[in-house]
């Protein structure tokens, strides 16, 4: 932060971009991993306990508080600039439980834009 922001409070979007680039590649990795084995899925659900499982695993070293306290999981902002349409469900309307996506609360959900969904044409030449 310049010097010239000390002693006011910074804006949603100052703060967006100071925390940005903070959050380990091995965080990032383990979305990436889920993306990619559920890419077929027009909804792609990553549960924040698998996320949390997948981060101790790759990085054994961190607790678990350590993932919450440095806020390592706020990846929407990432993931959107990258292409995604992003969504964070703390719990079903019904509760906690099973979302219908099978997974479970809370969760991220993923979803290709619709430009990105659309099969490329495919042109054929025609002998002459």
């Amino acid at each position: 932060m310049s010097d010239n922001q000390l002693g006011r409070p910074i804006t949603p979007q100052e703060a967006r971009i100071k925390n940005a680039g903070e959050i380990p590649s091995a965080v990032y990795d383990v979305f990436n991993s889920f993306l990619i084995t559920r890419a077929g899925q027009s909804h792609i659900g990553i549960s924040r306990d698998e996320v949390v499982a997948g981060i101790l695993a790759a990085m054994p070293n961190v607790r678990r508080e350590d993932i919450f306290d440095y806020r390592w999981l706020d990846i929407e902002d990432a993931y959107v600039k990258a292409g995604w349409e992003v969504t964070f469900s703390r719990q079903s309307n019904l509760g906690v439980g099973k979302n219908d996506l099978g997974g479970s609360y809370p969760h991220w959900t993923f979803v290709q834009p619709a430009q990105m969904e659309k099969k490329p044409e495919v042109w054929v030449s025609k002998a002459v």
